[in-house]
């Protein structure tokens, strides 16, 4: 649904939604390997320590933040229904790139 979302409401490309779908796949592979069964804000809290530790956003690559910002729409999407405008459009995505 999520994908659906980005792609239908908010027009991202097929490229960066795939981006975005490699990062929640690895937050499954997280939850698998931890047996947890439902996502929510905690497993988002708990998945980013896990991959970045004590990082802030400006020290992760931009493979990183495809993963950050993943989780954190997951959990708006999961949350609301929905996705705004600064989950969106992180100013590190570029259509065109």
């Amino acid at each position: 649904k999520v994908s659906n979302y980005l792609q239908s409401i908010l027009f991202y490309s097929p490229r960066i939604i795939g981006a975005y779908k490699g990062a929640w796949r690895r937050i499954m592979e997280y939850m698998i390997s931890n047996e947890i069964r439902h996502y929510d804000k905690d497993v988002e809290k708990q998945f980013l320590y896990h991959e970045f530790g004590n990082r802030g956003k400006r020290e992760l690559s931009r493979h990183e933040k495809f993963r950050y910002y993943g989780a954190r729409m997951l959990t708006q999407f999961q949350e609301t229904g929905h996705i705004d405008g600064v989950a969106s459009a992180p100013k590190i995505l570029s259509v065109h790139s």
